[in-house]
């Protein structure tokens, strides 16, 4: 299928080919999760083809459920991360569901993000039958809600959710672009556009087995996604290895190294937390499992390795350890800004954050000054559900389209912020911009240099190695380059070889 894509690209140089050869199968994809239930249940797969069996995520099965079993169906959000819709011509793609082996007629039909599904039968929200039923108008997808919030709906604005992984959005208008490094054009949000005067008028059957009239989507936006799984995580790993206790301490370690003037040494240090991209992953978790009784472990996380620490002064390693894996969150943040940039000629102008790890006042200013960029971290606790209800709000006709109901938010929120204060959906306490500090952001481009050639040595030496002669599930190499602490531990019953 990939070099198929790679023959079609070239022939036609149209993105949809490009996206097709670049298109990575991941665990985490509905296709993937399909197959394997499908692959080890040949009888289910008979059913399927039958006609008696159907498929669809949790958005189309709530739906299906409220609905009485009238409606089966989801939208192009949700569809466009399922792993098997094609977002540039919005269909599900032919190619994947035959790589597959995936029977078409399982799905559900797609529809926009804001779009009457149908009306609530079944479940708490019914009426009595006497009473006008309750409409479902929106289906929308977690993160690309939490984009719709954060009003990043022009070219190039972007939204990053920092939670146990990375997850950045980055707005692509009306044009959806195809990308070789990891990223991947999904739908955020469309509309059918109906106005409060004919949402009456719509009929529940309308969302059966053919399209209705207002099917055709309007309002389009197309989103670039890209992800880092390990975030949340090797802070989580900092906490087990007893760096700190508390985020309480966290943050004090983090602020105590500036007022130590690490900061000032910037262009100097050496000491770096080393993640590998997804497709090297599991060499690097071999390592790791491996040397699980190697006394130098500690220097190997989830996701990379600690290089350069001097353990001299077991306090100030502390602190420059804290530093080094919270840095590298915002060096990878920067990489994936810079393959967009790169690509797609798109360049943020600003970042709005959200999630728990961005809760981090020292880490937010680290990423405006690594990225160069303004940071906006949002007060917006609950996003997602601020979306989908904005989403709901323009398939009911309350708003003509996405852009009057979040520039009328966020207009309400500067001009009435007042009022807003006493809102259980805003943490006031959280909403802070971050500006680059150009003293810092000068230190930190020669920093953010070495951290990357220090990832591209460590990736090569994971290419190169291979394991030998294990036993016990341990091993060591006693030729690995001592520049990399971790991957140099005493003789055991296994040896790594570059």
């Amino acid at each position: 299928m990939k070099a198929g894509g790679h023959v079609l690209y070239w022939m036609t140089r149209l993105p949809r080919f490009k996206a097709l050869a670049s298109y990575r199968f991941k665990t985490i994809l509905a296709c993937i999760r399909l197959k394997h239930v499908l692959d080890e249940r040949p009888l289910l797969l008979a059913e399927c083809r039958r006609g008696s069996v159907y498929y669809g995520c949790l958005e189309t099965w709530f739906l299906w459920r409220l609905t009485g079993g009238e409606a089966f169906c989801t939208d192009v959000s949700c569809a466009s991360v399922s792993g098997m819709y094609d977002p540039f011509t919005r269909r599900w793609s032919g190619p994947i569901l035959c790589a597959l082996g995936i029977p078409s007629e399982i799905l559900p039909e797609v529809f926009p993000s804001s779009h009457l599904y149908g009306y609530v039968r079944h479940g708490p929200l019914k009426v009595p039958s006497d009473a006008a039923p309750v409409a479902v108008t929106a289906l929308i997808g977690d993160a690309q809600a939490a984009t719709l919030t954060e009003d990043c709906l022009g070219l190039g604005q972007a939204k990053l959710t920092l939670g146990t992984g990375s997850f950045l959005n980055m707005s692509t208008g009306n044009k959806a672009y195809a990308l070789m490094n990891g990223f991947y054009p999904v739908i955020g949000w469309a509309s059918s556009c109906p106005s409060a005067d004919t949402m009456s008028a719509l009929d529940v059957s309308s969302c059966g087995s053919s399209p209705c009239a207002s099917s055709h989507s309007s309002d389009l936006t197309y989103l670039l996604e890209g992800s880092h799984p390990n975030t949340g995580t090797i802070i989580e790993w900092l906490r087990t290895e007893h760096v700190f206790d508390t985020y309480a301490e966290l943050e004090q370690l983090l602020e105590q190294g500036d007022q130590l003037g690490l900061d000032d040494e910037a262009k100097t240090a050496n000491t770096f937390y080393v993640n590998v991209p997804p497709n090297h992953l599991r060499r690097h978790q071999e390592f790791l499992e491996y040397s699980e009784t190697i006394k130098r472990r500690k220097f190997i996380g989830p996701d990379g390795v600690l290089v350069g620490i001097n353990e001299s002064s077991p306090e100030l390693n502390r602190i420059i350890t804290a530093r080094a894996v919270m840095e590298s969150i915002a060096f990878t943040i920067r990489q994936m800004l810079e393959q967009c940039s790169k690509e797609a000629g798109l360049t943020a102008r600003e970042l709005r954050v959200n999630g728990n790890v961005s809760l981090s006042d020292w880490l937010m200013q680290r990423l405006a000054d690594t990225t160069g960029i303004p940071i906006e971290r949002s007060g917006f606790e609950e996003s997602s559900c601020l979306g989908a209800a904005i989403a709901a709000g323009v398939g009911a006709g309350v708003w003509s389209s996405f852009a009057a109901a979040t520039q009328m938010l966020h207009h309400r929120m500067n001009t009435e912020s007042g009022r807003f204060r006493s809102s259980s959906q805003v943490n006031w306490t959280l909403c802070r911009h971050f500006q680059p500090r150009p003293d810092i952001v000068q230190r930190l481009r020669g920093r953010y240099r070495r951290w990357c050639q220090a990832r591209r040595r460590y990736i090569r030496q994971l290419r190169s190695a291979r394991i030998v002669g294990f036993t016990d599930h341990h091993c060591t190499s006693p030729q690995t380059n001592t520049s990399v602490p971790g991957l140099t531990p005493p003789n055991t019953t296994c040896r790594i070889v570059f």
